[in-house]
């Protein structure tokens, strides 16, 4: 299938399910790759954690900004559903990764988020991203930033209590993400 007939059958969303990033799929678009890059070029952080790994692409993705940008970045799932080239990847990159329940184990996951340097930015594209945020947010300090995946799917703005100051709003708008970035005040 050609590249413009794959956005054609995707409705203009290429990227969703069949994408990939040094060979390990992710379920985001392509779109959030640059937006990525363009919140860690105006806003640095220190810390990237992210709350579901999945396949682990878009963790070699933000294992690689953060090697290159001076960050640390950590990755929580309940299960590794990512192969065994990623995993070695992981590591090689200097993520940290973790098999556990994220609410069974909240204590664990909120003093793991306390302990990062900051500013940080928190990635919710767990199984339950409201309760993701709800969970976790409250750990974040002024200065930090919160992600959030699946924007007008599984999250939405009635979600974001208290309500958050959005970021590269405009940006994600125009090019189609389902990702949002919110500063905390």
């Amino acid at each position: 299938m050609s590249i413009a007939a794959a956005v054609v059958a995707s409705e203009g969303r290429f990227g969703m399910d069949v994408a990939s990033f040094a060979g390990a799929p992710f379920q985001q678009t392509w779109y959030d790759l640059p937006l990525w890059e363009l919140f860690f070029n105006r806003f640095p952080c220190r810390s990237v954690v992210e709350l579901g790994t999945g396949q682990g692409g878009m963790a070699i993705f933000f294992a690689v900004q953060a090697l290159r940008r001076g960050m640390k970045f950590t990755t929580f799932d309940r299960e590794r559903l990512y192969d065994d080239q990623t995993y070695k990847a992981l590591g090689e990159l200097g993520a940290r990764c973790h098999l556990v329940e994220l609410f069974d184990r909240a204590e664990f996951v909120r003093g793991l988020l306390s302990a990062q340097e900051r500013p940080l930015v928190l990635f919710c594209d767990n199984g339950d991203k409201p309760r993701e945020f709800r969970e976790f947010r409250p750990v974040l300090t002024s200065g930090d930033y919160v992600a959030v995946h699946d924007w007008n799917a599984e999250i939405r703005l009635s979600d974001i209590q208290p309500e958050l100051p959005m970021v590269l709003a405009d940006e994600c708008d125009k090019t189609g993400s389902i990702t949002r970035f919110f500063r905390v005040p």
